[in-house]
């Protein structure tokens, strides 16, 4: 369930009881910190001390629940887990708001609610934090509330598009679910709740977000999951086609019966265990496309250095040593990584770049697509082209200098043109024999490294031995 909260915002601090609670322990459960990593912040509501046990335990079903469930588990080391312990004054939230509940969480009739002003009442209290945390960790992050009720029965919520799910403990398909909403951007696929209006649409019937896995237009071409339906697929389609198993338009979704229509006649966004194709290809593209701000990319990365422009008018200047861009290990299809070089491909380059290996300066471009297995829709495949300026010193500059389809083009740097036998010594300046190595393939053909000083070029045994003078660096 997904419900819609007045006022809030994404960046709301955690609303606690000011009288029981302060900085809390938060410790790391699982997963790795740092990069582009998408924090999940476990919360205790109802869990008094000598509930601590039992809480931990929960937590972990949820977890290892979460990371066995399709896309999640192709995409575990994007996640970050902590249990925050919020222990409240008695166990078991109320029917009715009480300062002995972390939050003042209690349970109305059908899901947990909260009392909305003194949820508001300490936002900015510092106090309120993970004990030797940021306290932006919980500012910016998705919260968890695990909540302790003895009755069955029961839902759980997501406040609006942010970053609060409410869950009854015991149920990991209703965590999945909520985390469906927060991940995802999905609605509701159940219906029958037609007086509970929609979480999709404006009442002027714009949408609140872009459409993934409800639609109320059944145009062929204009249904958002249009590339997953085959043509013999009849649209409407009716239940019990070829057994619920097809991706189609079936009538019946964000709490109305009649007129909006989702992908699959089973979903863990209706009443099923498991997300169906669209609602996975909608979790792996916003999973692949979290950032944390932190490097300026679009594309989920573990390191990205020096911090990449944006902007022509602010170009990244780097001169020498290293670009890095580190993808986040473990993933089923990795996030593709191409290196490009004033409009040339660069090959044999994985995700640490040396700067001295390109021919002068220019334009130096990191070009990133988030494919998987999960995502058919082109649209959601997350692209982002990462740049830099290269602008190397006057004194590394070589002569240009040609000989036989060998061009120096740098410090130790020339290229042997296609069709030209590519040599494996070199003489150095000094009279040293010393070994070339071939680093990348350009359009024209092959990048060759070597001392960064050197005179001939000496082709391997067996070929013309004949030494040819090259452009040389003083």
């Amino acid at each position: 369930m997904k419900q819609r909260v007045r006022g809030l915002a994404s960046a709301a601090i955690l609303g606690l009881a000011a009288s029981t609670h302060a900085a809390f322990d938060c410790p790391l459960v699982e997963g790795r910190e740092g990069g582009d990593r998408i924090p999940l912040i476990f919360a205790a509501a109802g869990y008094a001390e000598a509930d601590k046990a039992l809480y931990e335990a929960d937590v972990d079903a949820a977890i290892q629940a979460f990371l066995q469930e399709p896309p999640y588990r192709s995409y575990r080391e994007h996640f970050t887990f902590y249990r925050a312990w919020t222990p409240s004054l008695r166990s078991g939230v109320t029917e009715a708001p009480s300062d002995s509940s972390f939050g003042r969480i209690y349970m109305g009739e059908i899901y947990p609610k909260w009392d909305e002003d003194k949820f508001y009442s300490t936002y900015g209290d510092t106090q309120y934090t993970c004990r030797q945390r940021d306290s932006r960790l919980l500012l910016n992050n998705r919260v968890i509330f695990m909540v302790k009720y003895p009755q069955v029965g029961k839902s759980g919520v997501m406040l609006g598009s942010s970053n609060r799910v409410f869950c009854l403990r015991g149920s990991a398909t209703t965590v999945l679910h909520e985390l469906g909403h927060s991940l995802g951007e999905l609605s509701d696929e159940y219906d029958g709740f037609p007086s509970w209006g929609s979480t999709t649409w404006n009442p002027d019937g714009t949408p609140i977000h872009r459409l993934y896995n409800v639609t109320r237009n059944i145009q062929r071409d204009s249904i958002p999951w249009k590339v997953w339906i085959a043509d013999t697929v009849p649209i409407p389609t009716e239940p019990g086609y070829r057994d619920n198993n097809a991706i189609g338009a079936y009538e019946g979704a964000d709490y109305q019966s009649v007129g909006t229509y989702r992908p699959s006649a089973f979903c863990l966004m209706r009443d099923y265990s498991h997300y169906c194709k669209i609602c996975r290809e909608s979790l792996a593209s916003h999973i692949l496309s979290y950032t944390s701000r932190t490097f300026a990319n679009r594309i989920s990365l573990d390191t990205v250095a020096p911090f990449p422009s944006r902007s022509a008018w602010s170009p990244t200047v780097v001169s020498g040593g290293s670009v890095v861009v580190r993808r986040i290990p473990g993933d089923t299809m990795p996030v593709s990584l191409r290196w490009r070089f004033n409009g040339v491909w660069l090959t044999g380059v994985r995700e640490t770049l040396d700067v001295a290996i390109l021919p002068g300066d220019g334009s130096l471009e990191a070009i990133l697509a988030g494919e998987s297995p999960f995502i058919r829709n082109p649209d959601l495949i997350p692209r982002d082209t990462l740049r830099w300026t290269v602008r190397k010193p006057s004194g590394a500059r070589a002569r240009s200098g040609r000989a036989d389809g060998i061009r120096c083009i740098g410090p130790g740097l020339f290229v042997v043109e296609s069709g030209v036998s590519v040599p494996q010594w070199a003489r150095s300046a000094n009279g040293k024999r010393v070994p070339l190595h071939v680093v990348a393939r350009t359009a024209d053909g092959w990048l060759v490294r070597g001392p960064s000083t050197f005179g001939e070029v000496l082709f391997p045994d067996g070929m013309d031995n004949k030494a040819n003078t090259v452009g040389g660096v003083r």
